[in-house]
């Protein structure tokens, strides 16, 4: 077993944290932009996030899945295990920025 240090073990999971609140309010968003209703974007998110948080999402998407770190042992789970779902959410939402300024010019228009 790899003895972790506190300080790298949180640091990892406030990463995985911060990338998961920044996916799920820009999903959000985006959603409700193109939808033109804070319904569907809300309503996309939640499928999306009862998906994904699930034993279902596990065995779909496993260490690719948004949730991965809730879905891994803490104590045995090297940090690349379950990185890969949280390096998918920053990188998802980069391109949600992106797309946000899209859809703003593209609306004001």
């Amino acid at each position: 077993m790899i003895e972790r240090t506190f300080a790298s073990e949180y640091g990892g999971y406030a990463a995985a944290l911060a990338g998961t609140v920044l996916f799920w309010s820009l999903i959000s968003v985006v959603i409700s932009n193109l939808a033109k209703s804070q319904w569907a974007g809300i309503g996309v998110s939640v499928l999306l996030w009862i998906t994904t948080n699930s034993t279902t999402g596990e065995r779909l998407f496993g260490r690719y899945n948004l949730f991965a770190y809730s879905f891994c042992d803490s104590m045995g789970a090297k940090w690349n295990e379950w990185a890969y779902g949280t390096l998918i959410q920053i990188l998802l939402s980069i391109v949600f920025l992106v797309l946000i300024s899209i859809i703003e010019k593209r609306v004001s228009k």
